[in-house]
């Protein structure tokens, strides 16, 4: 009862069908979670199904990677948001960051830095004149502390209203140290929602100080 209006209840597998999400929302229903996640195309359908409840509908966004076009982004992000959706989980892309650091030329640095931020703002804006709240997902574990700070400063300038962690995709997911930095850097109006590995109730005490959302595909125990 402790994390149960913190969870993110997720199920965002590529071969979901509707058995299986209903079967998500009970299990959500019965533990009074805060959210159920689900991959775009089912975003109506938990919609529906959610209605009447206080349970929030939540919606990735160019998932796992990030890295589509922006007017593209900018289409998924007006579909959720007509289907239904209280919240969007938006990638950042992350992967725009790590090339920028690459980059000698500070000019084409910035510039990488800008089309990050650019890309993040028109989903903010198009979430907050709906009143969705954008969370964006950094893929903490893909990135060093540097590039960390720099995802975190360019996700909270832009208008996110938590930043994530992770998508559980990537060979390394939520880490405490990181999390710490995170919480360190964002201004106190940004939110954190921790992800990626979160499966335990022991887990769940260690970010328990340092996180507002907690995103998890299982019951933690």
């Amino acid at each position: 009862s402790k994390f149960a209006k913190m969870i993110d209840f997720s199920y965002i597998r590529e071969d979901a069908t509707k058995d299986n999400l209903n079967e998500i929302m009970e299990i959500a229903k019965a533990n009074h979670f805060y959210g159920v996640v689900v991959n775009p195309e089912f975003t109506d359908y938990i919609a529906y199904d959610l209605d009447g409840t206080d349970i929030k509908v939540i919606t990735t966004l160019d998932f796992p990677d990030g890295d589509s076009k922006d007017v593209d982004k900018i289409s998924m992000a007006i579909e959720a948001i007509s289907d239904g959706t209280d919240e969007i989980d938006m990638v950042m892309w992350w992967q725009g960051i790590k090339d920028a650091y690459k980059e000698e030329n500070e000019e084409k640095k910035q510039s990488l830095f800008n089309a990050v931020e650019k890309d993040i703002r028109g989903i903010a804006n198009e979430c907050h004149k709906n009143a969705v709240v954008l969370k964006v997902i950094i893929e903490s574990g893909m990135l060093t502390l540097e590039e960390l700070v720099m995802a975190c400063q360019i996700a909270s300038k832009a208008g996110a209203d938590y930043v994530q962690t992770s998508t559980g995709t990537k060979d390394v997911g939520a880490e405490l140290s990181k999390v710490k930095e995170m919480r360190r850097v964002l201004p106190d109006y940004v939110k954190i929602k921790v992800a990626g590995g979160i499966r335990t109730l022991e887990q769940c005490n260690m970010y328990y100080p340092y996180v507002d959302r907690i995103g998890t595909s299982v019951i933690p125990k």
